[in-house]
């Protein structure tokens, strides 16, 4: 159970961090796509010319088709591992929650600082959050 409990502070730490950094990327990537899909129309102030950036072939269009599924799908299985992780930490009780927060997941925390400002020893508050993750992961 001690693993488990080491396992799921560390996906905290790190796997949703990496995840949602992904996911982010993978937006922007599928942004690009879209407007490579779509083209952007832009005015001309020359006259009455409207340029289009659409895909001139459906060649293309179908490559750009496939790459957004391809890309939707790792968003999809992003969103998953994440959800794993918040499936057990929606069942903490908020104090809980907070603190898990604070501890593993806000950049630079000093643990000692938290631990004091919730009224613990660094210790005891590992121990706290250890207990409930425990108890809820049974």
């Amino acid at each position: 159970m001690k693993q488990e409990i080491k396992h799921y502070i560390f996906g905290i730490k790190n796997d949703v961090s990496y995840y949602n950094k992904k996911i982010i990327r993978l937006n922007k990537e599928l942004e690009y796509i879209n407007s490579e899909m779509t083209g952007i129309s832009a005015i001309s102030y020359d006259g009455p010319i409207v340029e289009n950036k659409k895909p001139s072939n459906n060649y293309r269009l179908l490559e750009l088709i496939e790459k957004e599924s391809k890309v939707i799908s790792q968003v999809e299985q992003c969103t998953k591992e994440i959800m794993k992780y918040e499936e057990v930490f929606t069942k903490l009780s908020p104090d809980v929650q907070q603190y898990i927060i604070e501890l593993y997941i806000f950049p630079n925390s000093n643990h000692e600082n938290v631990a004091k400002k919730y009224g613990y020893t660094r210790q005891s508050l590992y121990k706290k959050v250890n207990k409930e993750i425990e108890k809820v992961t049974m």
